[in-house]
């Protein structure tokens, strides 16, 4: 199928749902905690689990947003193609954003599954990305995540 985004909602990895404000609020400070994580781990030059950090923390925000939207992923994949499907895709965000979040990922599937322990300027890197990513998303999440 050439639409990753369809062949996710036809698998059943994107389910179409009511918004929820809870969940996106729960999602939102899912999202703070790690990365306030992330920047304690960094201090503490612990970059592998920073980048992990960062990662969920980027994860939390976009499940926010698509849920904000009206979706819910069962699939981190499904997750970043429903992300790109309706913040870039739909032109309210820029690629840079759905390219940010992609690039979390590859990182912390690397620092997971490959055992590959991140640098300090990579870790760094991760943490200035998902900021600038958290930012650009509660732009576009009517609820207050306290």
């Amino acid at each position: 199928m050439e639409n990753e985004f369809e062949e996710c909602i036809e698998k059943k990895k994107l389910k179409k749902i009511k918004p929820d404000k809870e969940t996106i609020k729960k999602e939102l400070n899912g999202s703070n905690y790690d990365f306030l994580r992330a920047r304690k781990s960094f201090e503490e030059e612990d970059f592998k689990w920073a980048t992990i950090q960062c990662y969920y923390a980027a994860f939390h925000a976009a499940k926010a947003f698509i849920v904000s939207k009206g979706l819910i992923e069962k699939n981190h994949y499904c997750l970043l193609m429903a992300f790109k499907e309706l913040a870039i895709k739909n032109g309210l965000m820029k690629k840079e954003f759905y390219e940010y979040f992609n690039e979390l990922m590859n990182l912390r599937e690397e620092a997971d599954y490959g055992l590959e322990y991140l640098s300090q300027e990579s870790a760094g890197l991760a943490l200035k990305e998902t900021e600038e990513f958290l930012k650009e998303i509660k732009k576009h999440i009517k609820v207050n995540s306290r």
